[in-house]
């Protein structure tokens, strides 16, 4: 089944192929792969034909989703962290995953980063060139 998917923020639509058995639940996967932002898929809605789709377990055509409709999907302004229920201020963007974050869970070990070894080895790779730049020469202390 051939879906167009329109997007709210960034107002962009683009097509998405997906087998005729595909639920609620995997379409949302299915636009959060395929969207800019790469946000999680539970902070994805789906809307068709002024309809929130809330149902994890629906199979898109007993919905009544033909092919060549246009679905609307947005994210829900909520803390994107999995165990997250609050939907306060957003704090910060994480620049590792995407995900955008509550004061609670800004920090990467809080939300379970999938880019926190990235942001380890990234530190542990300056914090040696630094230390590495800093070191005494035998040359120098000779003379």
């Amino acid at each position: 089944m051939d879906l167009t998917i329109k997007l709210d923020k960034p107002a962009i639509s683009f097509p998405l192929t997906v087998p005729l058995s595909t639920t609620v639940d995997n379409l949302k996967l299915q636009i959060s792969l395929n969207m800019p932002s790469k946000a999680p898929p539970q902070s994805i809605r789906i809307i068709h034909s002024g309809i929130l789709l809330k149902e994890p377990d629906l199979v898109l055509a007993a919905i009544g989703i033909a092919d060549g409709a246009t679905v609307c999907a947005s994210q829900k302004k909520k803390c994107h962290a999995a165990s997250c229920t609050n939907s306060p201020a957003i704090i910060g963007q994480c620049t590792y995953c995407g995900g955008k974050y509550c004061n609670k869970h800004r920090l990467l070990e809080d939300h379970a980063c999938a880019g926190l070894q990235d942001c380890k080895r990234e530190s542990h790779n300056r914090n040696a060139a630094k230390l590495n730049s800093e070191s005494c020469i035998a040359s120098k202390i000779a003379s």
